[in-house]
């Protein structure tokens, strides 16, 4: 290994130790599984054909979807099962996820729009034992926040976005003439202009994903760029990838 690779290695080693740790202290559940989660999911990408990644994908959103009501309908079972005490993080979703579920049922169309979450938890409290949490600006679910904020149509235009940055990236994780083509670790350039890989950026939106399934990661002004960063960055990738099929 050249001197160059040597301090590459280096320095990715650091960062590797610098963001474990920083990822072990946060002590945030959601964090490790996003990130495990998503470091499995790319890893089967690369393996399947593009039926199969399809249906991988359709997976990983539905159970963002579906994760705040099978919680709400079948937490007493899972609570009494797994002896989970009543004042627990998990328990406390569960109690946020059923009073916005029931907003969502009494405004299912236009929603309560945005930064009224808050408002309306409190305002629902009555119909339930006392919260665990009080201090509850988002639903702790992207999913539901969406519905809730930006009503049916946003939540609906949320989801096609997703289908159009998976589709976005399809071709550079799959299969091409035949044989798995991936690419890992590398940038493609386009002029002076380097573009992520595919690998990277399907990483970081299922990490996205799977962490926002319980938490809200989206509806913060920071991540909110990260998101639409990967957005721009994907239709970069398409169009170079356009070009590269116009010159084989």
């Amino acid at each position: 290994m050249s001197f160059g690779g040597w301090t590459l290695f280096w320095i990715s080693c650091s960062a590797l130790l610098i963001f474990g740790s920083a990822l072990y202290f946060t002590k945030s559940h959601g964090a490790w599984f996003g990130v495990a989660g998503a470091f499995v999911i790319v890893w089967i990408l690369r393996r399947v054909s593009n039926t199969v990644r399809a249906f991988v994908l359709t997976a990983v959103v539905a159970c963002g979807i579906v994760l705040p009501f099978a919680a709400v309908w079948y937490w007493p079972h899972a609570q009494a099962a797994l002896n989970i005490p009543d004042r627990s993080s998990a328990a406390s979703r569960v109690t946020i996820w059923r009073s916005a579920i029931a907003i969502g049922r009494d405004y299912p169309v236009f929603g309560i729009g945005p930064g009224s979450f808050q408002a309306q938890y409190l305002r629902y409290q009555k119909n339930y034992p006392p919260y665990l949490e009080w201090a509850v600006p988002q639903p702790h679910n992207t999913y539901l926040a969406f519905w809730l904020q930006t009503g049916a149509l946003g939540l609906v235009g949320f989801v096609l976005l997703l289908v159009w940055f998976f589709g976005a990236l399809s071709p550079s994780l799959g299969y091409t003439r035949g044989k798995l083509r991936w690419e890992s670790m590398r940038t493609i350039t386009t002029g002076e202009t380097p573009i992520p890989v595919s690998a990277e950026m399907t990483a970081v939106m299922i990490y996205i994903l799977l962490h926002g399934a319980v938490d809200t990661l989206y509806w913060k002004n920071d991540l909110a760029v990260v998101f639409w960063m990967l957005l721009a960055l994907a239709a970069a990738r398409s169009h170079s990838l356009r070009q590269e099929s116009q010159k084989l």
